[in-house]
């Protein structure tokens, strides 16, 4: 576990003060860093001091979700997106597209014709029994279909 971090309780004045102080030795670019390190911080503060704040307000804040477009990662490699979701066709077949059938993809049950229907039963448990989990509703049958 780590140490438990020194707290010292500085006022913004004096911290924007010794800022100013930090910008006579520090180059531009790392002065702008610190100084918007310490505005960042002045800022979780003051939400961390407001009760309506919340951790996941918090947490969007400080880590928001980094998600890419496919389109912009595919055009970063040079493929534009138009001719990526294409098959390329090969000789001799012709340009006839086919529309993907309706549904989700899923298949139903009475896709699987060869299949055998099995009935296996509980050991323990049966038709109108307790439920083992909360005690309060009863076990039935799946109702066939």
């Amino acid at each position: 576990m780590k140490p438990p971090i020194e707290r010292l309780e500085i006022p913004a004045e004096e911290l924007n003060q010794l800022l100013e102080r930090a910008r006579e030795v520090l180059p531009e670019e790392d002065y702008r860093k610190l100084k918007a390190a310490l505005e960042t911080l002045e800022y979780l503060t003051e939400l961390v001091a407001d009760k309506d704040t919340t951790i996941r307000h918090l947490r969007q804040l400080l880590l928001p979700a980094a998600s890419e477009k496919t389109k912009a990662v595919l055009e970063k490699v040079g493929i534009t997106p138009s001719t990526a979701s294409q098959p390329e066709t090969a000789a001799g077949e012709g340009a006839k597209s086919q529309s993907p059938r309706p549904g989700h993809g899923r298949n139903s049950a009475d896709e699987f014709t060869g299949a055998k229907r099995v009935a296996v039963s509980h050991q323990q448990l049966h038709h109108g029994d307790r439920c083992p989990a909360c005690g309060k509703g009863n076990v039935y049958n799946q109702k066939e279909s």
